[in-house]
């Protein structure tokens, strides 16, 4: 399980982690430590330009914060967020990475 963190203040260590994406290679992080961010791409940001139209022409505040509630709230998108460890796992092979109540015991942070 990858555990992903809404903001940024993570105890775990860091590690190789991917955004898989479904048209485009992954973006690959190598010391991925939880601030959603994947080779220099806010993974709240892509997930609300990949789902919302018109969601690009947003200020990226505003992406950041309406993507953090879609990965929250929206169990029906078109695009959810897949993260992997695997560079080699295709977008539409691998589950979305939800945040659960389970994982969310496992995490020492809290979401703001």
């Amino acid at each position: 399980m990858i555990h992903f963190s809404l903001n940024g203040c993570s105890t775990i260590q860091t590690k190789f982690v991917c955004l898989l994406q479904p048209y485009n290679e992954p973006l690959i992080e190598a010391n991925y430590r939880g601030f959603a961010m994947f080779n220099g791409i806010d993974a709240f940001v892509w997930l609300t330009q990949m789902n919302v139209q018109g969601g690009s022409e947003l200020d990226p505040l505003i992406q950041h914060r309406l993507g953090k509630e879609l990965f929250l709230y929206n169990k029906s998108l078109r695009f959810p967020l897949k993260l992997s460890t695997n560079p080699d796992d295709l977008y539409d092979d691998s589950e979305p990475t939800s945040y659960t109540k389970k994982t969310a015991k496992e995490m020492p942070y809290v979401y703001t």
